[in-house]
């Protein structure tokens, strides 16, 4: 169902015209009141409607064909700023020597200094649906590269890449009035296969992470398709970089909620850490909520102290069930094309959506990303 690839290795730019796989680069960024950033760069990124639909019809759809930007902003325990923006390919250019995307106006950068240190940078310049504002800002994450060690296990066709954790970050962004400046404890990871996500065996998939002074522990529980077997994983990475499984994860779930949309999460998740620890956390904030993706920020006591995490949950069967497609539409920006009237409802700033919505007809748009200089 999942492997674990080392930061060693690279992705193979193959990769982007693998009938019906996938490649996206995940960051996220928590600070001790749980206020966070998710950026999600990618290619064929299974939630986007083109790529999911398409699938479910038995196509194949080309990573290159449907690059995307997801950016995501949650304060308060509720969500701040939201978008998901499918763009043109012509949109996306990748150079996997340099490490840098562009994707519309914004610009990514992971450098690699040669001494086990990385710094991920990254400039955001997006367009908000019915808007003449834009959202816009910069991130910083500089850190220890993961050394893989003996946690490396390939056998799967979905490769999962800690790229960089223990760490910290920083985010300053901006869009119409609002704004958020954000300093914690940031992730990246990769995540590639050249097979359709829906062909993995997965059921449905926990993950999370709990940031602990000096190190940070990372959990994966994918639950199969039938009667497969189970696949836990539970992975310390230290602020130096270095990383260690745990023998005996024994991921469990307990308690528990339903989301607006019907689906099921767990109220608690508990595993067991490399030293053999029991780590138990609790769903404090339900901060993205959706018919086949949830996310929340989560709490732990370790040690006497709080720790403040994320958690998300995905049901890749779930992703394109029938009647759900003006559902998800109207949570997609085609960047430069065509969208659905009730885009900015869900869509850009909390604030302001309905004004945005009903106004849409009058109001400037933003500039549109075509018209930028390549």
């Amino acid at each position: 169902m999942i492997g674990i690839s080392s930061p060693d290795s690279t992705i193979q730019t193959t990769t982007s015209r693998a009938a019906g796989g996938f490649l996206w680069w995940y960051l996220d960024l928590v600070d001790a009141a749980g206020d966070g950033l998710v950026l999600i760069w990618s290619q064929n990124l299974p939630f986007l409607p083109d790529v999911s639909y398409g699938l479910r019809r038995g196509e194949r759809p080309i990573p290159a064909d449907h690059p995307s930007l997801n950016v995501v902003v949650h304060q308060g325990g509720k969500p701040a700023f939201y978008a998901l923006q499918q763009h043109d390919p012509s949109d996306w250019s990748w150079d996997p020597e340099a490490q840098a995307w562009r994707i519309g106006r914004s610009r990514l950068q992971l450098e690699d200094h040669g001494d086990g240190r990385m710094t991920l940078t990254g400039s955001l310049d997006c367009a908000i649906p019915a808007s003449a504002h834009r959202l816009t800002g910069t991130v910083r994450v500089e850190g220890h590269r993961r050394q893989p060690g003996d946690t490396v296990d390939r056998r799967s066709s979905h490769l999962w890449c800690p790229l960089m954790t223990a760490t910290t970050g920083q985010a300053s962004l901006a869009w119409g009035g609002d704004r958020a400046e954000l300093r914690g404890r940031a992730y990246l990871d990769r995540n590639e296969s050249t097979t359709p996500l829906n062909e993995l065996g997965i059921d449905r998939w926990w993950w999370g992470r709990l940031p602990l002074p000096g190190r940070e522990l990372i959990w994966y529980r994918l639950d199969p398709k039938g009667d497969g077997p189970r696949r836990d994983i539970v992975l310390e990475v230290r602020e130096d970089g270095s990383s260690r499984l745990a023998a005996a994860p024994d991921i469990a779930l307990s308690g528990g909620g339903w989301g607006r949309y019907g689906l099921a999460f767990p109220q608690r998740v508990a595993f067991t850490d490399p030293d053999g620890a029991r780590i138990v956390t609790n769903v404090a904030h339900v901060v993205e909520d959706g018919p086949f993706y949830q996310r929340f920020v989560v709490h732990a006591q370790v040690d006497g102290r709080r720790a403040t995490g994320v958690s998300e949950l995905v049901c890749p069967d779930r992703i394109a069930l029938p009647g759900l497609r003006p559902l998800i539409d109207m949570r997609v920006h085609q960047v430069d094309g065509p969208n659905s009237m009730w885009l900015p409802l869900f869509t850009g700033g909390r604030r302001g959506r309905v004004g945005r919505l009903l106004g849409q007809g009058r109001r400037t748009p933003a500039l549109p990303d075509t018209a930028r200089s390549r």
